[in-house]
């Protein structure tokens, strides 16, 4: 996720993919995985251009 670009071609990076999976706890707290890939296809377009695996681990 972190190598998808957007329409200017810039690449989301680290700390770009940490931002989104902040703001997506913040918003979502119970299911925020599903916020972040929301938040990604936003900006990064549905089309996924390779395969993503993500696991989202949260210590209560």
């Amino acid at each position: 996720m972190s190598e998808a670009r957007n329409a200017e071609g810039a690449m989301l990076g680290e700390d770009g993919l940490l931002r989104l999976a902040e703001r997506a706890a913040a918003e979502a707290p119970e299911r925020p995985l599903p916020a972040l890939m929301a938040h990604h296809a936003a900006i990064h377009g549905e089309r996924l251009n390779d395969d993503v695996t993500a696991l989202w681990i949260t210590r209560r």
